[in-house]
């Protein structure tokens, strides 16, 4: 990324909390997360075939934020993509670092972003991609499979590998 480039990305970056907040329901494309539902974005992860990404988390030292207010979203990898990557026994900081990068600070709906290509900054600091202008919304090389489960506190994205920051 130039230096250039990088600038525009953290004026937009920096732009996004203002924008999220003018949003219907202060989310970016989509309605009103939280709604009175108590779970958290690791429970709704949990119930959708994401278990190993709330341990991880957990295991990671995420889980108390996580279980915190908000918004988070989370593009949370199947158990089965976990197991193919052979993340079970990875350090706690490289977990931090992996498990992050699966997490971006405010919700992101699926109508925010079909039909567009975007980069957003994740909690581990670095950045992923997101492509909805095809027919199905990928992230980085990841399919998604479950878009907008809603929880308390952000929405979770179902995908089909983990991803791996550079």
């Amino acid at each position: 990324m130039t230096c250039m480039n990088r600038r525009r990305f953290l004026l937009l970056a920096s732009l996004l909390p203002a924008v999220s907040a003018c949003a219907p329901g202060g989310g970016t494309g989509f309605g009103e997360f939280g709604s009175g539902n108590a779970d958290t974005v690791l429970d709704v992860a949990r119930r959708n075939g994401s278990g190993t990404f709330g341990t991880l988390a957990e295991r990671a030292g995420l889980g108390e934020r996580l279980g915190g207010s908000g918004p988070f979203t989370i593009f949370a990898p199947t158990d089965a993509a976990f197991r193919a990557a052979g993340l079970r026994r990875s350090d706690e900081e490289e977990l931090r670092r992996i498990i992050g990068y699966h997490i971006v600070p405010g919700q992101i709906g699926s109508s925010f972003m079909e039909g567009l290509e975007m980069n957003h900054l994740t909690a581990s600091g670095a950045t992923l991609s997101i492509d909805g202008r095809g027919d199905v919304i990928r992230v980085n090389d990841s399919r998604v499979l479950r878009t907008d489960l809603v929880a308390g506190n952000g929405v979770v994205h179902i995908i089909d590998r983990v991803l791996r920051p550079e």
